[in-house]
């Protein structure tokens, strides 16, 4: 069985997840943007936006393979 639950927004800035926590579900954003950052890639950063026509983005797919978190997400 599979539940679909829209992600009660916590405001602006709110961690979305952790790099290096257990991943347990898998994210489909529909609109907003996001920065993920990962302390492994130098510390990096990029910005992660919902892709034009409504098609949405998936992010932290991980936990699908049995992985930790590879990065951090923050909402914008």
């Amino acid at each position: 069985m599979v539940a679909i639950t829209p992600l009660a927004m916590e405001g602006r800035y709110a961690v979305l997840y952790r790099e290096g926590a257990a991943a347990h579900s898998f994210y489909i954003l529909t609109s907003g943007c996001l920065e993920a950052s990962s302390l492994g890639g130098g510390g990096a950063t990029r910005q992660l936006a919902c892709p034009a026509g409504g098609r949405g983005l998936v992010l932290g797919t991980e936990g699908l393979a049995g992985l930790p978190r590879q990065e951090s997400s923050l909402l914008l």
